[in-house]
C-alpha cells in the first residue's frame, strides 16, 4: 500500500471512529474495543517483514565500485588474506639461532620451543589485527552496481553495517550521524559543509556521500529491496564533535550532561567499551532513557534518514533500524524512539540485536523483532554436533516453545540468522563441531581456539551447511543471509569472518583456497525462490511430519489456505528410506529444489563441489487419490515436496 492511500485509509478509520464515537456517547465497550485495535496494529511487526529474505553487508569489505573513494593503503581486493599486506610486519623474533644447546643442553631446548610459540601466537595476533584493520575499499556505489545480484539472488531487504562517519573499518565508533563516511561515497564531500551546528536539523546538509546513499536507496526501493541500517547509539567515536567539544570544555559543556563521566579531573575520566577512557565513548543513561538533548539529536537523525526530503512520504528513507547494543539502554527510550519512528512511518521496521532472551522488548511498544540468535544456536547444534546432542525432538521442541513465548506473527518476522559479523562462518562452523555457538573460534587473539580449523570446507562440510540453511529458509522467522555464505566463503570469528567478497568478476584471490562454490551460490538461489514463491514459508503453521532421532530425520509441513509443503531432512551419514502410508497427497508431489534451472558460474572463477544431491525418489500409486507410499534420501541430504 502507497503512502497516500494508506494515509487515507487512516484518515477515514479516524473519522469512523469518531462518528461512532458520537452515536455511542462515551461507550467503555466502544473505546476499549478501538484502543485494543489500535494497540494491535501499532505492536505488530510490518507485515511485508515476514515474507522479507534478507541479507547482511558489510560495506567496506562487499565490493569496491569506485576507486576513487579509497583511504590511502587500501589493500588489493584478491590479496591473500593471511599474508601481511605490504604495509603490514611482523614483530622480530627475540629468540636466539637455536645454537646455543652445547652451553646450556637440554634446558635451552625446552625454552627455545617456548619461545618459539609464543612468538607463534606474537605473529598470530599481529597479524589478526592487521587484518581487522585493513582497508579494502568497498563502498556504497559497489552495493549499488551488485543489486541485481542480489535480486537474482532472491534478496528482499538489506541490512547495512554501519555507514555513518568514523574512524574504523567497521565503523562502530559513529563520529557523525548526519553523514556518510566519504570513504563509503565521495572523498571529502564533508569538507565543503560549514556552518552545521550539532542541535539544530535546519543548518544540517547534504553531502555527497549523503546523495551516493539516497541513490542506493531509490534503486534498491525501485527494485522491491528494503534498507534496514545500523543505529549504535549506546556509544560514540572519539572524533563526535560534542564529544571534542567535551573534551576541551570539560563540565562547562553544552553537551557534558550527555556522556558517561566518572571523573572531571583532570586528568578526565570516561567509561566506554574496553574499559577506561577507551575510544568508543558510553552515552550517559539515566534512569528511564538517556539524556533527554541526546535523545532530541536522535530523534532529529531518525527523522533525517527516514524522510530525507522532509514531505512526510517515507518512501524515500531507510525502512528501518538495527539497532546494537541495545540492551545497555533503559527501556524508556527505546519505548519513545519506537513512537517517533512509527510516527514517521508506521510500516518502519525496528530490529534490536540480542544474544539471549528478547522478550523484555518484543511486548509491542519497543522493538518489532530482535536478531535470532538463539535459532542459530539451535540449528548449529543439530547439524554441526556429531555427539548428537540435541535429539531431533528436542530441538523441534526447543523452537516452537520459542515460537509460543513470541507468538506466530511475531515469531514470523524475527532476523533468523546462522552466522554474522560477530561469529565465525557458517561453512567453518561445520569445520569446527562440537563446541558452543560463538566460543573458541578465533585462533587469532584466544589461546583456547588454537585448534579452530580454518581450511577450506570439503563437500560434507559443506552438505551440512545446506542443511541448515534448509532448515533457516523453511522456519518460521525471516532468514538473513550473511553476506558470502551463499559462495561458501569460509572463516574464524572476527576479522576473519569479514574478508573481501568473493566476485566472479574480479581477479582471481591470490589464496587458491578462496573461491567461489557454485553448489552453494544456487542452493541459496532455489531456497530464496521457494521461500519467494510459497507464502507457507513465511505465514504458514508448522507441525511435525516425523522426528525420527535413531535415523536423524527431521520432517516437518508448513500450510497455508493455499499450499502445504513436506520438508524431508537427513542429518545422518546414511541413505534413509521410508514409507508413508499415512499420507494422502492431492497430486504427485513435487521437489521445489529439483524444480527450475541452476544458476551457474563462470568456470573460470568458481569450481563444483562434488557430493549427494538433495534429491527425492518417489514411487507414485497409479489412481486418485495419489500417495507417496516410499521416499529415499541420499546422507545430508534435503527435499521440500510441494503436496498441496
Amino acid at each position: 500500500m502507497n503512502y497516500e492511500l494508506r494515509k487515507r485509509k487512516n484518515n477515514l478509520l479516524a473519522a469512523l471512529i469518531r462518528g461512532l464515537k458520537f452515536v455511542i456517547h462515551n461507550s467503555a465497550f466502544v473505546i476499549f474495543f478501538f484502543a485494543s485495535v489500535a494497540v494491535a496494529q501499532e505492536s505488530s511487526p510490518p507485515a511485508w517483514s515476514c515474507h522479507a529474505v534478507w541479507y547482511q553487508i558489510f560495506p567496506t569489505r562487499f565490493r569496491n565500485g569506485d576507486t576513487t573513494n579509497d583511504p590511502p593503503h587500501t589493500v588489493p581486493w584478491n590479496h591473500d588474506w593471511d599474508t601481511p599486506a605490504p604495509t603490514e610486519s611482523l614483530p622480530p623474533f627475540n629468540g636466539s639461532d637455536g645454537n646455543l644447546d652445547s652451553q646450556f643442553g637440554a634446558w635451552w631446548f625446552i625454552q627455545l620451543s617456548w619461545r618459539q610459540e609464543v612468538y607463534a601466537l606474537q605473529c598470530r595476533g599481529k597479524l589478526t589485527h592487521d587484518q581487522s584493520m585493513r582497508r579494502y575499499g568497498g563502498d556504497l556505489e559497489g552495493i549499488r552496481q551488485s543489486l541485481p545480484y542480489l535480486r537474482d539472488l532472491g534478496v528482499t531487504g538489506i541490512y547495512l553495517n554501519p555507514i555513518f562517519v568514523a574512524l574504523t573499518e567497521h565503523k562502530y565508533d559513529t563520529c557523525d550521524y548526519r553523514h556518510i563516511d566519504d570513504s563509503l561515497g565521495v572523498k571529502d564531500s564533508r569538507s565543503k559543509l560549514s556552518g552545521e551546528i550539532v542541535t539544530n536539523p535546519s543548518t544540517w546538509q547534504w553531502s555527497d556521500s549523503d546523495r551516493v546513499f539516497l541513490r542506493l536507496l531509490n534503486e534498491a526501493h525501485q527494485k522491491g529491496i528494503k534498507i534496514v541500517i545500523d543505529g549504535v547509539f549506546n556509544h560514540v567515536g572519539p572524533k563526535f564533535e560534542p564529544w571534542l567539544d567535551v573534551r576541551k570544555n570539560g563540565r562547562n559543556s553544552p553537551y557534558a550532561s550527555w556522556f558517561e563521566i566518572i571523573d572531571w579531573g583532570p586528568p578526565l575520566r570516561w567509561k566506554s567499551w574496553f574499559g577506561e577512557n577507551g575510544d568508543l565513548i558510553f552515552m550517559r543513561k539515566t534512569a528511564d532513557g538517556m539524556d533527554p538533548a541526546y535523545e532530541k539529536y536522535l530523534f532529529d537523525i531518525a527523522r533525517r534518514w527516514m524522510d530525507p526530503n522532509g514531505d512526510g512520504d517515507p518512501s524515500d528513507g531507510v525502512d528501518g533500524w538495527r539497532l546494537d547494543a541495545p540492551q545497555f539502554i533503559p527501556h524508556g527510550f527505546w519505548k519513545r524512539w519506537r513512537t517517533h519512528v512509527k510516527s514517521i512511518n508506521p510500516e518502519a521496521l525496528i530490529v534490536g540485536e540480542s544474544w539471549e532472551d528478547t522478550t523484555p522488548w518484543l511486548g509491542g511498544d519497543e522493538w518489532d523483532v530482535a536478531t535470532n540468535y538463539p535459532f542459530a544456536y539451535d540449528v548449529f547444534a543439530l547439524v554441526a554436533d556429531e555427539h548428537k546432542d540435541p535429539t531431533i525432538e528436542e530441538f523441534w521442541n526447543r523452537r516452537q516453545k520459542a515460537i509460543s513465548s513470541l507468538g506466530q506473527p511475531r515469531a514470523e518476522a524475527m532476523w533468523n540468522l546462522l552466522d554474522s559479523h560477530d561469529t565465525d562462518r557458517l561453512a567453518s562452523m561445520m569445520v569446527n563441531p562440537d563446541r558452543p555457538y560463538n566460543q573458541f573460534n578465533n585462533p587469532g587473539f584466544d589461546p583456547p581456539s588454537r585448534d579452530y580449523k580454518t581450511r577450506r570446507p570439503n563437500s560434507e562440510e559443506y552438505d551440512r551447511a545446506k542443511l541448515a540453511l534448509a532448515i533457516q529458509f523453511t522456519s518460521i522467522g525471516a532468514p538473513l543471509i550473511y553476506y558470502g555464505t551463499e559462495l561458501g566463503m569460509f572463516g574464524a570469528r572476527d576479522p576473519h569472518d569479514r574478508k573481501p567478497m568473493l566476485w566472479a568478476d574480479a581477479v582471481p584471490n591470490d589464496n587458491p583456497q578462496e573461491y567461489i562454490n557454485p553448489d552453494m551460490l544456487d542452493w541459496i538461489r532455489r531456497l530464496s525462490a521457494i521461500r519467494n514463491t510459497y507464502s507457507c514459508l513465511s505465514t504458514g503453521s508448522i507441525e511435525p511430519a516425523f522426528l525420527d532421532n535413531p535415523h536423524r530425520i527431521l520432517a516437518y509441513y508448513r500450510t497455508d489456505s493455499q499450499h502445504r509443503i513436506l520438508v524431508l531432512i537427513n542429518l545422518s551419514d546414511d541413505s534413509f528410506s521410508r514409507k508413508l502410508d499415512d499420507q494422502i497427497f492431492d497430486f504427485t508431489p513435487v521437489d521445489l529444489l529439483q524444480q527450475g534451472t541452476s544458476s551457474t558460474v563462470s568456470p573460470s572463477r568458481g569450481k563444483r563441489e562434488t557430493g549427494p544431491q538433495p534429491i527425492v525418489t518417489q514411487d507414485i500409486k497409479d489412481g486418485p487419490p495419489q500417495q507417496l507410499p516410499h521416499f529415499s534420501l541420499p546422507p545430508r541430504s534435503c527435499s521440500i515436496l510441494l503436496i498441496r
